[in-house]
């Protein structure tokens, strides 16, 4: 199938220190965005139009400039993550340099913690 038109999806959410009038220009500058997805969507004519999503995450760099002001917006953590990074602390803390791998410290870790909460569901 011949592609039409090539176009980009922007999905995500970031937090931003304070209100942005409606109806206003900005310029908006995006850094560390992922491609997450890419979708054909047929047209009359036989041809099709392929859309690419892309992706605001934690580490997405997000700037706004309205009326000579720069606004920076923040994708925050989800709770998953944030506790990731706490394990990711614990392990630095405690196996830095040792043959340890952060993967198999996060997965039995993970395991203490899940086992933890189905004992307190009993």
């Amino acid at each position: 199938m011949e592609i039409n038109e090539y176009k980009i999806r922007l999905n995500g959410l970031a937090n931003i220190s304070k209100d942005l009038m409606l109806e206003k220009d900005v310029n908006l500058t995006i850094k560390n965005a992922e491609t997450t997805t890419s979708k054909l969507r047929p047209n009359h004519d036989g041809t099709a139009d392929k859309i690419i999503t892309i992706k605001i995450t934690e580490r997405s760099e997000i700037k706004i400039l309205c009326e000579n002001e720069i606004l920076e917006a923040v994708k925050k953590k989800t709770q998953s993550q944030k506790l990731r990074a706490v394990i990711f602390e614990m392990y630095n803390q405690t196996y830095s340099g040792s043959d340890i791998e952060f993967e198999d410290f996060y997965t039995k870790r993970m395991s203490e913690i899940i086992d933890h909460e189905i004992k307190r569901l009993r």
